[in-house]
This record gives C-alpha cells, sequence and structure tokens, in this order.
C-alpha cells in the first residue's frame, strides 16, 4: 500500500536539474555564510582525519586505520583532490551536505525560502560548524548527505538500497540507522519481501568486502577494537548524557522545533522519525563514544 505521508513532490526532469543547480547555488552561499561565522582550520596532525589523507592519495593500498571506509577517500583520489588537496575536498563535502539538504526540502514540496531556512539551520549548527574546529577532514558529511538522497530515492527500492551500500563504505554507522530507512520505505511502499532483499544483500556485500579488507590490510582498526573496550552499560549511559549536553548547546532552538513538530496531532506517523534516528543514535553509543559526531545525525529529522 504506498502512501502521500512522505510529501514527495514529483518533477519533471527539466524541474528536478533545475532545482539541483539551484540547490548547489545555495549550498555553496550558504557554506561561505557558514565561514565567516566560523573559520575553516586546519586538519589536526593526530586525528583519524591523517588516516583518509593518506587514502585519499591511493586508496587501493589501503593504509591507515580506516581502509575500509574507502568511499570519501576514493572520491577524493577519482577527482584529483587527494593527498595534498584532500581538505580542499572535504570543504566540498559540506558544500555538498548544505546542498542536499535544500534539494530535499524542494522535494518535499517547500518553498524556495523553505530550503534556504532549513540549509541554513545545517549551516550554522554543528552538522557543518563542528567539523572545522574539532572533526576537520573527516567524512561524515557525506554519510549524512547520502541519507538525505536515500529521502528522494525511496520510491525506488534498487537505488534506495543501492545508495544504503554506498554509505555502509564511508561509515558503517549507517547499519544502525536501517530501522529509520526501513520506516521511510514502508512510508511509501507497503510491500517489504523485495526491500528484506535487497537491504541484506547491500549488508552481505558490505560484509564480504570488509573481511576482504581486512585479509589484506597492514593495519585495520575493526569490530575487535569495540568488542575489547565494551562501553554497556554504564559507559553508554555516560556517552548518552555528554550527547544530550552537545546538542542542547549544539542545535539550540531547533529542538524546540523538533518538540512542537512531536506535539502537532498533524504530524501522525512521521514522529516516528525522530524517534528512530534517535534510536540509532543512541545503539551507537552502546560501542562508540564519539558522541559529539554520530550524534549530530540528528539533522535528518
Amino acid at each position: 500500500m504506498a502512501t502521500d505521508e512522505t510529501l514527495l513532490d514529483r518533477p519533471t526532469p527539466q524541474r528536478f536539474a533545475v532545482e539541483a543547480l539551484l540547490a548547489l547555488a545555495i549550498g555553496w552561499a550558504l557554506y561561505q555564510v557558514s565561514c565567516w561565522l566560523v573559520p575553516a582550520g586546519p586538519m589536526t596532525g593526530n586525528g583519524f582525519d591523517i588516516d583518509w589523507q593518506r587514502m585519499s592519495a591511493d586508496p587501493f593500498a589501503l593504509p591507515g586505520r580506516f581502509p575500509h571506509r574507502i568511499l570519501a577517500p576514493f572520491l577524493a583520489w577519482a577527482t584529483g583532490w587527494g593527498g595534498d588537496g584532500y581538505l580542499e575536498f572535504t570543504h566540498g563535502l559540506h558544500v555538498l551536505l548544505l546542498a542536499s539538504t535544500a534539494f530535499v526540502t524542494l522535494r518535499l514540496r517547500g518553498s524556495l525560502l523553505d530550503a534556504v531556512l532549513v540549509a541554513a539551520m545545517v549551516a550554522i549548527t554543528a552538522p557543518t560548524q563542528l567539523y572545522k574546529l574539532h572533526w576537520v577532514g573527516y567524512t561524515d558529511p557525506i554519510c549524512y548527505s547520502l541519507f538525505l538522497w536515500m529521502i528522494v530515492a525511496v520510491r525506488n527500492p534498487y537505488v534506495f538500497w543501492s545508495l544504503f551500500l554506498v554509505d555502509l563504505m564511508n561509515h558503517e554507522l549507517a547499519g544502525f540507522l536501517l530501522p529509520w530507512l526501513w520506516f521511510l520505505r514502508r512510508r511509501t511502499d507497503g510491500r517489504w519481501r523485495l526491500d528484506l532483499v535487497l537491504a541484506g544483500l547491500a549488508c552481505a556485500i558490505y560484509l564480504g568486502f570488509y573481511l576482504f579488507v581486512k585479509s589484506q590490510a597492514a593495519q585495520l582498526f575493526s569490530s575487535d577494537y569495540f568488542l575489547s573496550h565494551p562501553l554497556f552499560p554504564g559507559g553508554t549511559f555516560v556517552v548518552w548524557n555528554l550527547a544530550a549536553v552537545h546538542l542542547t548547546t549544539t542545535f539550540g532552538p531547533m529542538l524546540a522545533m523538533l518538540a512542537w513538530h512531536q506535539h502537532h496531532r498533524r504530524a501522525g506517523a512521521e514522529r516516528w522519525h525522530l524517534w528512530l534516528v534517535l534510536l540509532g543514535v543512541a545503539t551507537i553509543f552502546c560501542i562508540a563514544f564519539d558522541w559529539a559526531r554520530h550524534s549530530n545525525l540528528l539533522l535528518l529529522p
């Protein structure tokens, strides 16, 4: 059973292209505004960013601690922005995130002003600004962008789950949002068997890729680390509280808007977007302590 609850528009190819270019212009302009508020800093030199920069010079050599998180370094290498140009490449990822936010807003039948305002919210809050202060050179913005593209592609299960696979290739955190992604598809298409097959196939392909990289790479920041450094339950409770403080200080009044949406009767089943994304984030913190990074997934609801 299909539903119009997702409110996705059905544009002509010409309108789709025009609005994509318009969204790109919005993303570029808002990123400039965000840099005026918080200038982009240099890479720290001692974080995970250096691993991705090394990979971007030659991703097939499988260097660093994250050779399985190959998507962003591969794209940097393929576009000529690998190695020394990697930092500028990550700036482009922020433009892509803001453009994707504006484009999704237009596809959800928002006005041009809506697109600018929603993208501006992302531009001035943690999903953009924190990556210029503490997480410079990190690849998370492309994960967020792919999730947004999945909203646009929700009517096509083949494209939808292909994007999910691509997202896994950037960071395995995509797997923690499977309940939300399943909800997205169910709001559009009540048939579930094909989704079960395609989601399982995507996970199987990623697992095969991960095991291959693990057998070939000289070093790998793998699941073994998390198993040997358990957080749950005490550490997870601490991280949940730190994430709550982070969201309050970096999203500010945007949380009040989400609370209003939860209260509004017209929201209906769409309230589940917030809770399913939060479920994914809370589950991530059962094994990971990056509370100032992964809690920024709140931009999705």
